[in-house]
């Protein structure tokens, strides 16, 4: 294993860490909040309260599995590199599966707006919350194409026959 490759792989995975701690610190605001205000929301709101609270609680808790598994890997520690590996490839999928529907939403979206702001005269803030939804649609598509073949790239990775080694050699020592 070139050390070129060991340096990408621990910036990948130091990436990995920095990121899905990041999503945890705003799933688990965001779930505190909503718990708040499940109480005083309306019964049809509360329902779809709970299912966000569900997929916020399901959220951090596959985000913390991916943050252990990437201190692990930073740690050499054998028991991590098949779990981030497994981590990596899933997360890839769910990139690329949840990039192509936001594409095709964000097509959608663009031909409705196009319509609607051809027919009428709005004010500036519609226009305005129009251009933002674009900007960061078109940010979050960019996202999903760099992580597709980076979360890829990391999952063969640590898969390969010099990184198994190199673990091994680590558990050996340690």
């Amino acid at each position: 294993m070139s050390e070129r490759h060991l340096f990408l792989l621990r910036i990948v995975v130091w990436l990995v860490l920095l990121l899905t701690a990041w999503g945890v610190l705003q799933y688990a605001m965001h779930a505190w909040r909503l718990m708040h205000l499940i109480g005083d929301a309306a019964a049809a709101q509360s329902s779809r309260m709970g299912w966000m609270l569900a997929w916020d609680a399901v959220y951090v808790l596959v985000a913390g599995l991916a943050l252990s598994a990437s201190a692990g890997v930073l740690l050499w520690r054998s028991w991590a590199r098949p779990l981030l590996r497994w981590l990596a490839f899933a997360l890839a999928a769910y990139s690329l599966a949840s990039g192509v529907l936001l594409f095709a939403q964000w097509q959608s979206f663009q031909h409705s707006s196009v319509d609607l702001l051809a027919q009428a005269q709005y004010p500036e803030l519609t226009r305005a919350l129009i251009a933002k939804v674009n900007r960061t649609t078109l940010i979050s598509l960019a996202l999903k194409a760099i992580a597709v073949p980076v979360l890829a790239w990391l999952g063969w990775h640590l898969g390969t026959v010099a990184v198994v080694q190199r673990f091994t050699a680590a558990a050996k020592r340690g």
